[in-house]
């Protein structure tokens, strides 16, 4: 947190309390050598006012040097030790001045320790008031909280510190409006000095509290409301003030009443100008600063926004040239490649045709394998390009029926294979938001792998539906295959990752690939459950703003369909 000069919040109440406590010192030695030197303007502001008392001023001397000493750098040890002893000692001192006001006995043996010198009006000099006791009762307990900090008390120190410069206040509005109550009546009075002490002292000791602390908390940093407190505060104090001083010069000045009024109007007519404009002053600054921040801070933004730009513009072109690059690779695959390869098909097929006579069985084997590796590199390259297009595909986002999709890709299914006894389950009134070709892509590879894996079941089991996840529809395909051991789950939707043998089941391994990629184009995602001879689920999401809100219908809302003796 900082300050309005740039600095460290915690900086600058360190050094308010330091400053504080030196001047705090400063009165407590002048207010002994008054006593000492015989000097009595020293511990007194007016030969009207009653001087500060001996004790008093040996408190403030305290008070002040331990002030600056915690402020500079935190008593430890020893120091602390003594410090806390003195703390409490002023307090028990100013607590038995306190209760002498009201039982009437000398308990303080203050009339032993500083005699007293002269009267002064009905009471005699170099006694501490009953007021300044509690002052000095109060100061005590914050310093000491100030000396050991106690997280549950936080904030204590500072309120005890407010409360002691409010006291201060007080006393020296009473001696500037000439209101004897307001700083002791006719008891003993505390003197004008000390007042000033306890101001000074009760600034010192909310100072040191630090700006974590109420009531600096909201004093503290460049919020509006800080900076207009931190300015209409003491400009509020200095017009209470400077009101009572006016009050007390203004009418000596001669015996016209009304030229008194007129005088006393002026000067705080004056003040308040002065006041006004400080504080517009204040305030201008501020604005000023806040302007010249915010200017700073759009021209930073507009920076930054032009490098993203140029940024942007060039992984754009990057990206475009990598695609290009792409393109041409698939040009070449597509054609450089598989043309050799059909070349090979074709002559090795040639081959047989025209030599199968000369042939053995073994020779005729061998080459029906060229043919068939062969023809399955090309099946290989065919789905590299598919995955590869699936990837810069562009999206075309429109409502999809997936429940009439799938029904589609079940009716090729039972093209390739009208003897298999395979049931079919597919939920009615399933309907997304996607690219319908790579939707159709994506559930095409899912069912054809149901599909594949029921081959050698007697009675397949293939469905297709939706349930509830956490409030997301997620769509799942359901077969009672062979199945895979869960252990293996995250190879599956890796490139040419095959959890079965070739021979068992035929396939590339690039489908669920594919799937993948897919769906996370659509910003869902795919996973699967299995277990060995068991069957396997895959379940896939799309864009929660994509898929259809709503809860599934039941299970009886699904409609089936059973393969007879003779057909699916």
């Amino acid at each position: 947190m900082e300050g309005i000069t740039g600095q460290p919040v915690g900086t600058s109440l360190r050094r308010l309390a330091m400053i504080c406590g030196a001047a705090v010192m400063l009165l407590g030695i002048l207010g002994l050598a008054g006593w000492f030197a015989g000097a009595g303007k020293l511990a007194r502001i007016s030969l009207y006012y009653i001087p500060m008392a001996q004790s008093t001023a040996w408190s403030f001397l305290f008070f002040g040097s331990i002030l600056v000493r915690q402020a500079r750098l935190p008593l430890e040890g020893w120091g602390r030790s003594l410090a806390q002893a003195v703390m409490i000692l002023t307090i028990v001192f100013g607590f038995l001045n306190l209760l002498e006001y009201f039982i009437g006995i000398d308990v303080s043996l203050e009339e032993i320790l500083f005699p007293a010198t002269e009267q002064f009006g009905r009471v005699v000099t170099n006694r501490m008031s009953p007021m300044t006791g509690a002052g000095m009762c109060i100061s005590g307990i914050a310093m000491s909280l100030a000396l050991r900090p106690r997280p549950r008390l936080g904030n204590l120190p500072a309120v005890l510190g407010l409360l002691v410069a409010m006291l201060g206040l007080v006393g020296t509005m009473g001696y500037l409006f000439g209101t004897p109550l307001l700083y002791g009546g006719e008891v003993i009075p505390m003197a004008a000095t000390t007042t000033l002490a306890f101001l000074v002292l009760g600034v010192g000791l909310t100072a040191a509290a630090g700006p974590e602390c109420w009531p600096l908390r909201a004093l503290a940093g460049s919020s509006v409301r800080a900076r207009l407190l931190r300015t209409f505060l003491p400009l509020t104090g200095f017009v209470v003030l400077a009101q009572g001083w006016l009050h007390q010069i203004i009418p000596g000045l001669g015996s016209n009443p009304a030229l008194a009024t007129a005088l006393l109007a002026l000067a705080f007519a004056g003040v308040m100008v002065m006041v006004v404009s400080a504080a517009g002053g204040a305030i201008s600054r501020d604005l000023d600063r806040a302007r010249a921040a915010r200017q700073q801070a759009e021209a930073e933004i507009r920076a930054l926004n032009l490098e993203l730009e140029g940024r942007v513009r060039e992984r754009t072109a990057q990206l475009e040239a990598a695609n290009q690059e792409l393109e041409a690779f698939s040009y070449s695959v597509s054609h450089d490649l598989r043309a050799p390869l059909r070349g090979i098909d074709g002559w090795t097929l040639a081959f047989l045709e025209d030599y199968a006579q000369v042939l053995d069985d073994q020779g005729r084997t061998y080459l029906e394998r060229v043919r068939t590796e062969t023809q399955h590199m090309g099946q290989l390259i065919d789905d590299l390009l598919s995955l590869s297009r699936v990837g810069r595909a562009e999206m075309q986002q429109e409502p999809v029926d997936l429940t009439a999709l799938a029904w589609d890709i079940i009716g090729r299914l039972r093209e390739t294979g009208p003897d298999r006894r395979v049931e079919f389950v597919v939920q009615e009134g399933m309907t997304a938001v996607g690219d319908p070709r790579l939707l159709e892509i994506a559930l095409s590879n899912l069912l054809n792998n149901a599909w594949k894996f029921t081959g050698k079941r007697p009675a397949g089991l293939i469905e297709f539906g939706r349930i509830q996840l956490e409030g997301q529809p997620v769509f799942f395909v359901r077969d009672n295959g062979a199945g895979f051991d869960p252990a293996y789950a995250d190879k599956l939707f890796g490139a040419f990752q095959r959890l079965h043998k070739a021979s068992e089941f035929p396939g590339t391994g690039i489908g669920l690939a594919t799937v993948q990629r897919i769906l996370h184009r659509h910003g869902g995602r795919v996973w699967a459950e299995a277990a060995v001879d068991v069957g396997a689920t895959f379940y896939f999401t799309l864009r929660r703003q994509h898929a259809e809100k709503g809860h599934p219908p039941g299970r009886g809302q699904s409609q089936r369909r059973r393969a007879d003796e003779t057909g699916v």
